[in-house]
């Protein structure tokens, strides 16, 4: 979903600003009319972004995702973020919460299948 929400927010910000120049599209006489509309889609995809709780848990499934992993690190807009600590965080994060887990279940279940403990 994160990847969905973000390619649709760049989308958005491009046509937004062709719509805004004096030439190609942003001379057409829609243009103010499709500005007003891709305004109210913006707040409605805001609207339902922000009902997404753990934000980390998307980021975190598109880096796991072998066929995007860091591809969303390479735009522009990242530029700011320092990749190789997001990276770091996000698999310390995956070890903590899901990893740490299922090894205590892995344990627990083979501690069952041997029956009890001799006394």
């Amino acid at each position: 979903m994160f990847f969905a929400y973000y390619t649709l927010y760049n989308h958005l910000d491009d046509v937004e600003e062709k719509l805004k120049s004096e030439t190609g599209i942003g001379a057409l006489s829609c243009a103010p009319f499709i500005l007003t509309t891709m305004e109210k889609m913006k707040g409605t995809l805001s609207k339902y972004y922000s009902r997404m709780e753990i934000q980390t848990v998307y980021v975190d499934a598109m880096i796991l995702n072998p066929h995007t992993k860091l591809v969303i690190a390479e735009e522009e807009s990242w530029s700011d973020v320092n990749v190789d600590e997001y990276r770091i965080v996000s698999r310390q994060r995956f070890i903590e919460e899901y990893d740490n887990k299922r090894l205590i279940k892995t344990a627990s279940n083979s501690s069952t299948a041997q029956g009890p403990a001799p006394k």
